[in-house]
């Protein structure tokens, strides 16, 4: 996909700064597609939430996908701390790499200062895309979402 092409470019990029880079995390806060809760017993072995990956570096955090597993996310984050800038990439507008934006408290704070990324899809921009899943009656809070949002990049 070339949105994973992209973010790879940025994060690469992003280290080629003159600076030492003395620790990567990588954490998967979803992985399952499609439909959070599963309720197998298998399934719930590797969680039950959907597509959320967190790189956390120094003061940058990169997240690629906004499922439900990116509101554990915003709970440690609230927890540990904020980074000085999050950079979200989303590889696709599929529900499951979607539905836990609304959720994801870190968008309403102004002081939190975010970027998003994603492909154009047809004739529609990534901001065009994300309104209308944010418009009434899917969604209660409109276009609040963007309070921390600094940048949307189309790719």
């Amino acid at each position: 996909m070339d949105i994973i092409k992209i973010s790879l470019e940025f994060i690469i990029n992003s280290l080629k700064e003159e600076r030492t880079v003395t620790q990567l995390n990588l954490k998967f806060w979803g992985v399952m597609g499609s439909t959070p809760g599963a309720t197998s017993p298998t399934l719930l072995k590797y969680g039950t939430n959907t597509s959320c990956v967190s790189v956390e570096c120094e003061d940058e955090l990169v997240i690629f996908d906004a499922g439900t597993g990116i509101v554990q996310l915003a709970s440690y984050l609230n927890k540990k701390g904020y980074p000085k800038h999050i950079h979200l990439f989303i590889s696709h507008y599929h529900y499951d790499h979607i539905q836990g934006l609304p959720f994801f408290n870190l968008v309403f704070n102004p002081q939190i200062n975010m970027t998003i990324y994603g492909m154009r899809h047809k004739l529609l921009s990534v901001k065009d895309i994300l309104d209308r899943f944010f418009l009434d009656p899917f969604s209660p809070i409109g276009i609040k979402i963007y309070e921390s949002v600094n940048s949307i990049c189309n790719h």
